[in-house]
Formats: structure tokens, C-alpha cells, sequence
């Protein structure tokens, strides 16, 4: 079954990190951790440098349920811009984790960060 996140009704939603940019944690296959982040001002270099990816983030965070598609491309923007390196969607999910608790639980680390 598909994990799907229902935004529409959580008015403390921010799409952005909070205090001291905490990043998230993803883990890879290899099980090895690649912090991430995606904050206001990376998606503006990400916007200047590519806007295509910019375009991708902002169309996700206009939907009201994200499934977990959606969650790993923007895991995969995250990991493009904390670490420089451009990958494709197919093999960012050859890198990443196949544990959906750990895919949900990093997208929320970084989309809800605990401040």
C-alpha cells in the first residue's frame, strides 16, 4: 500500500527547515547517511541554477497528498543541492534506502523539521 501525506488540513505546514538549518537523514542501500537540506535559500540558488528542479519542488508542495514518488524526488532535489552532484530519479532510487519507513521519516525530517 502506498504512504501518502495529506497536507491539506495542517495549518502548521512549512516546506522549509527552521532554526540552524537542521538537515535530515537519508539513508542509502549501502547503509551508509547523507544529510540533506533544503532551505529558503537553496531553493533560490536551485531556481537560478535550475529552474526545472525548482519547478518539480514547488509543483509537489502544490498537491494535497504526496505519494511516495513525489517524496523521494524531493529527498532527490534535497540530496542534489546539499551535494552538488546531479543524479537521475532512477538511480537516486538505486542509492536510497528500500525501507519506506526510512524514506517517510527522512521527507518529514526535512519538510517538518524538529526544532
Amino acid at each position: 500500500s502506498a504512504f501518502l501525506l495529506n497536507r491539506s488540513s495542517d495549518l502548521n505546514y512549512c516546506p522549509f527547515l527552521g532554526k540552524g538549518d537542521k538537515m535530515a537523514n537519508l539513508i542509502m542501500k549501502d547503509g551508509t547517511e547523507q544529510n540533506v537540506k533544503l532551505t529558503f535559500l537553496d531553493l533560490y540558488k536551485l531556481e537560478q541554477t535550475q529552474p526545472e528542479l525548482a519547478k518539480k519542488y514547488f509543483d509537489i508542495q502544490r498537491k494535497d497528498v504526496v505519494n511516495e514518488l513525489d517524496q523521494v524526488e524531493v529527498l532527490r532535489i534535497a540530496y542534489i543541492s546539499t551535494v552538488g552532484k546531479d543524479v537521475s530519479f532512477e538511480e537516486f532510487c538505486k542509492k536510497i534506502s528500500n525501507n519506506r519507513v526510512n524514506v517517510i521519516n527522512c521527507y518529514s525530517e526535512l519538510l517538518y523539521p524538529k526544532n
